[in-house]
């Protein structure tokens, strides 16, 4: 199985090697627009001069993202850092991004300088868990929407999340597959997912399954479609 790194690693790099009063020779040398990609269509932008560094992000679906929680989940989680976040759209090198983060990287941090850099590099997986933690508030809470509420996390596919039976929560990947080859592939560690519960250590996981068609779940949703 192939595990990826919930944060990126150029962007942690970068500011590791300019935070604090040790660094500030690096930071003299300036960032100019640097453009970074990561997966799923994320686009970042960099950009530092003197102490302060921008970052910048963008991602399909953030309009939608964005309406499920996602600013003041942002700002609980960069709070203790001192960061500044901006929630306007913004063009950089002529590159358009949803918003931006702002942090001072001359303070004397000490040991917390590469937790700082590790939560800034984990930006991308803390936007795709805002509507996560939206949507069980909202079942916890009695308020959960009755139909399924759409995550447009690529260009053509989707994640949707639904309310089961009680307090449970239904989760959807909608995933498009443009290659049969593709399929097969897929299909195969697809089936080692859903038969990880005959695992005796994995009895309390999740139920998993998937399908070539769309899930009663998603009878009448608009884009529900799968592939």
């Amino acid at each position: 199985m192939i595990l990826l790194d919930s944060g990126h690693y150029m962007i942690r790099e970068i500011i590791s090697s300019r935070i604090g009063p040790e660094n500030s020779g690096v930071r003299a040398n300036g960032i100019s627009a640097m453009k970074i990609a990561d997966f799923d269509d994320v686009t970042y932008g960099v950009e530092s001069a003197g102490d302060a560094l921008t970052l910048f992000f963008s991602m399909p679906g953030f309009k939608e993202i964005s309406a499920l929680g996602l600013e003041s989940y942002l700002k609980q989680v960069y709070a203790q850092d001192d960061i500044a976040l901006s929630f306007k759209e913004q063009t950089l090198n002529e590159v358009s991004y949803d918003f931006s983060l702002t942090l001072d990287l001359a303070s004397d941090r000490g040991d917390g300088g590469a937790g700082l850099a590790e939560r800034v590099s984990c930006l991308k997986r803390n936007v795709l868990a805002a509507p996560f933690l939206w949507f069980f508030d909202q079942i916890r809470n009695g308020t959960a929407p009755a139909g399924a509420v759409r995550i447009p996390f690529r260009r053509d596919e989707s994640i949707y999340i639904k309310k089961g039976n009680d307090d449970q929560c239904v989760v959807i990947f909608s995933v498009t597959f443009k290659e049969k080859n593709d399929w097969v592939v897929a299909e195969v560690f697809l089936r080692e997912l859903s038969d990880a519960r005959r695992d005796s250590a994995l009895q309390q996981a999740p139920v998993a399954g998937f399908s070539r068609t769309p899930p009663g779940e998603l009878a009448g949703v608009a884009g529900g479609g799968g592939g």
